[in-house]
């Protein structure tokens, strides 16, 4: 990120100047190779890993961290009532965050740490209607700002 932004930097420079016109004509305010820049920052970019890709999906119920695509099988409470355990990873930036690079179907919920869920914030399944869910869920209702699948 930092070579980026070096680089960013003379394209800055001459934005500003050209804004202002304070350009000074023997100052030599560099060249920016966009593609370069942005093929150096993909090559620091962590790698987008889906451990076990036949697996599971966010909300499905399971027993077991080995059924899951992200090899993660939590209690969750606070959608399921204790009735079951979902497949599920967790989701550190909120709603909205990296879930939905399995679909729009999915959708990071986030609860109390005291909520009795394994995880205080983690993926799960979004639905218009219960016919959406997965089996086991009861209802889909509104957690946060979007209606999800709930067994309570």
């Amino acid at each position: 990120m930092a070579e980026l932004l070096t680089r960013l930097l003379p394209v800055l420079g001459l934005a500003s100047c050209l804004a202002f016109g304070a350009c000074d004509s023997t100052k030599d305010v560099g060249t920016l190779d966009v593609a370069a820049a942005l093929d150096d920052q993909a090559a620091t970019d962590v790698p987008y890993v889906v451990p076990n890709p036949d697996g599971k999906a966010h909300g499905e119920p399971c027993t077991d961290a080995a059924e899951c695509r992200f090899q993660q099988c939590i209690a969750a409470p606070s959608l399921t009532n204790g009735a079951f355990r979902i497949c599920t990873k967790y989701c550190g930036e909120g709603p909205g965050s990296d879930c939905g690079l399995e679909g729009r179907d999915f959708t990071c919920v986030r609860f109390s740490a005291t909520s009795g869920d394994d995880l205080d914030a983690f993926c799960t399944r979004t639905c218009a209607t219960v016919a959406e869910c997965p089996a086991g869920y009861t209802g889909c209702g509104i957690v946060g700002a979007l209606k999800v699948c709930t067994a309570l």
